[in-house]
């Protein structure tokens, strides 16, 4: 588990205004693949003084997650599998965009791809304010 003195943050530390922050899938986001990005919602709650809730619409949501190929109408295109897997956007956009073309490892047991869980909470982190993951060598 990380703490969040793992973490640098952008400049002026921006902020959701409250500690309630929601969040949505996009209609393409199937059941099992939610799961590990909720658990990595939980470790994010773990080390902030945020709550995470899930909604049924983007227009409710502070937190959008997609899985998009290609160019998907940012200025980040997706160029396939084994390229660029992820981006989000800061506080207060709150994009988070996956790779659908990547070979993503759903559970523990599934060593095949790229871990799910893991690369969501470093994207999750992006919309919370967290910049950067620092090395804790120990």
């Amino acid at each position: 588990m990380y703490e969040s003195s793992c973490y640098t943050f952008y400049p002026g530390s921006p902020r959701w205004p409250g500690r309630r922050i929601r969040y949505a899938f996009s209609r393409n986001v199937e059941e099992h693949v939610k799961q590990p990005l909720e658990h990595a919602l939980q470790r994010w709650a773990s080390v902030s003084p945020s709550k995470f809730y899930r909604v049924k619409k983007f227009a409710q949501a502070d937190i959008w997650i997609s899985f998009l190929r290609g160019y998907h109408g940012d200025e980040f295109p997706f160029d396939g599998a084994n390229g660029h897997v992820a981006h989000a956007f800061g506080t207060p956009d709150g994009r988070v965009h996956f790779d659908s073309a990547q070979n993503w490892s759903i559970s523990k047991r599934d060593n095949d791809g790229l871990d799910m869980e893991t690369l969501g909470f470093m994207s999750l982190g992006i919309p919370l304010g967290s910049s950067t993951l620092k090395s804790k060598r120990g």
